[in-house]
């Protein structure tokens, strides 16, 4: 680091010579100033000019060391406030690992406490249970067990999941292979329970449910119904294969020929009350006893009904039926009609 140094003052110098003066006093004069300049003004230059160079330069390191000094200040501020954020990111990830773990010890602990409940007071599965039960007894029914809330005078006349004198034990969603969905229908179930079976989806109970039983969408039980609330992908895929097999076969049938295809026109304005009225449409190749499908080409009033026939060869009769109190208003539009030359 370059010092920074004093400047040298220069000597005053000789009184500058007067041209008013004699010529001897002038000439002394004259000698004096010119041995000044040379002696002490030159000299005094020299030495205060590179003063004034090292000064310059001296500053000029000041002021580099200055900015560097600020850089650096920057750089720790930033450093620093980076590992200010890591440290409260990383508390914060403690904090919801500790938060995470305390949820799980906790949801063990209510598992071993489900699991110490069952095993307490044991009597044995509901089926094999005759004679009187007392409060806070524990039986096995329908896949889960149950703990009496009350003394019960006779357990056979008060099923767990239709009496109320029993509660369930533990928690989580009972599983049921796909081949022993049968259990449903021996399986009361109680509000809000849920059964996920393996390729039909999640089950929920439904108390005083009367929907039918189907075997796949719902379970019909004692006091309600097992109803699918959430369907598995394998159960979407069955339901949509009738629909991909229909198209599947138009498709082919279309392409192999098998399919008749024309527009007409509707020349009816109107139905009358309790009546029908009847257009022809004209399609070659059409024959008796082959299935027609008749579609408008524009909204039809929701009271009129459609059919279609091919009442003779080359010929499809389209009929619509009013069974309404007063006219219904047909449209004057095209229609599409279709003929399926395989039934």
């Amino acid at each position: 680091m370059t010092d920074i140094v004093e400047p040298i003052p220069i000597p005053p110098g000789p009184p500058v010579p007067n041209s008013a003066d004699d010529e001897i006093s002038f000439d002394l004069q004259y000698e004096a100033f010119l041995a000044w300049q040379k002696d002490v003004l030159q000299p005094g230059a020299n030495v205060l000019a590179a003063a004034t160079q090292q000064n310059a330069a001296a500053t000029h390191e000041l002021v580099q060391a200055a900015a560097q000094t600020l850089a650096d200040t920057q750089q720790v501020k930033t450093q620093a406030l980076a590992q200010t954020k890591a440290i409260a990111d990383q508390a914060v990830a403690d904090t919801n690992a500790i938060k995470n773990a305390a949820a799980q010890s906790a949801s063990q602990a209510a598992d071993s406490a489900a699991a110490a409940q069952a095993v307490a007071n044991f009597v044995g599965p509901w089926s094999e249970l005759s004679g009187a039960v007392a409060k806070g007894s524990t039986t096995y029914h329908a896949g889960r067990f149950w703990v009496s809330l009350q003394a019960i005078p006779s357990a056979s006349a008060a099923e767990p999941g239709v009496s109320p004198a029993w509660a369930k034990t533990g928690g989580g969603i009972d599983s049921l292979a796909y081949d022993s969905r049968a259990q449903f229908r021996g399986r009361a179930g109680a509000s809000g329970d849920l059964v996920l079976v393996d390729g039909l989806g999640l089950f929920a109970w439904e108390t005083g449910s009367d929907e039918p039983d189907d075997d796949e969408s719902c379970f019909a039980a004692a006091a309600g119904r097992w109803l699918l609330a959430a369907a598995h992908p394998d159960l979407l895929a069955a339901w949509s294969l009738p629909d991909d097999e229909i198209r599947e076969s138009a498709f082919s049938r279309a392409a192999a020929g098998q399919l008749l295809r024309a527009t007409a026109s509707c020349a009816l304005s109107s139905v009358a009350a309790t009546a029908q009225a009847r257009f022809p449409a004209f399609l070659p190749g059409a024959l008796p006893g082959q299935a027609v499908l008749a579609t408008p080409l524009a909204a039809l009033d929701a009271r009129l009904a459609v059919t279609a026939r091919v009442s003779a060869a080359d010929t499809v009769t389209v009929t619509l039926s009013n069974p309404s109190a007063a006219a219904a208003s047909t449209i004057a539009a095209q229609w599409q009609i279709t003929v399926f030359k395989e039934s």
